[in-house]
């Protein structure tokens, strides 16, 4: 009776630090998404380059929930469930193993059309612009931007698959983390390029390409470590 209240008692304490630890992080990451928003208006302004650059980056996000995100949320975790439930943890990771591979195929293909279709993509999303000069200039650039950051969907992808996993081992603190890191490595991006632009807002025909591979490429890398973030604890 003694042992089973000690384990009672030991049990309530442990799921608190755990619940105190995620509602940190989870402040920690509503805080740092909060900077970035702010790090973006600075750096950025409201100019035709911002609104190129927030139209593209929210282009593989909303592409992903649309097309494989309710997938991968129907297929891939009841799946993995079912069999942790039955203490087959074995046969948990190999089903993982076997879906996670079939769901890579299908998230670089989706990445390679959203890479062909950028173009059409990013005219449909800058429709609203009037100016015909400064919209073939935004849908130049905002084409190459969107081509930067379709890989994000493989990335956002793999990250659904691994959170499904560590949540079904009740693994929670990677899975709240991860946003952090995004946060941080973006809000970083948006520094360098404050600092490395010209004074005053920049014409978007005059947008050098080096600061556009800077955006786009240092954004998905945002995306890249919040997925990699959540590797460790796989392993243990």
């Amino acid at each position: 009776m003694t042992d089973r209240s000690a384990d009672e008692g030991v049990l309530p304490k442990s799921l608190s630090r755990g619940a105190l630890s995620i509602t940190a992080l989870t402040v920690v990451s509503r805080l740092t998404g909060f900077l970035r928003v702010v790090a973006v208006a600075a750096a950025m302004g409201t100019t035709f380059f911002a609104n190129t650059y927030q139209s593209a980056n929210a282009a593989p996000n909303l592409i992903f929930e649309l097309i494989a995100a309710g997938v991968l949320t129907s297929i891939f975790v009841p799946t993995f469930v079912s069999y942790i439930a039955r203490g087959d943890d074995e046969g948990g990771w190999r089903a993982a193993d076997a879906l996670a591979s079939v769901a890579l195929v299908a998230l670089v293909a989706l990445a390679g059309v959203l890479f062909l279709l950028a173009p059409l993509i990013i005219r449909l999303l800058l429709v609203g612009i009037e100016d015909p000069q400064v919209r073939g200039d935004s849908i130049r650039l905002g084409t190459d931007l969107l081509r930067l950051f379709a890989p994000q969907v493989i990335f956002y992808g793999l990250g659904m698959i691994m959170t499904g996993a560590l949540h079904a081992h009740r693994r929670f603190v990677l899975p709240a983390m991860a946003p952090i890191f995004n946060n941080i490595i973006v809000i970083g991006v948006y520094l360098v390029y404050a600092a490395v632009r010209s004074a005053g807002a920049p014409d978007i025909a005059e947008v050098p390409a080096a600061h556009v591979w800077l955006l786009g490429a240092g954004t998905t890398l945002g995306v890249v470590a919040m997925t990699v973030v959540l590797l460790p604890g796989l392993k243990t």
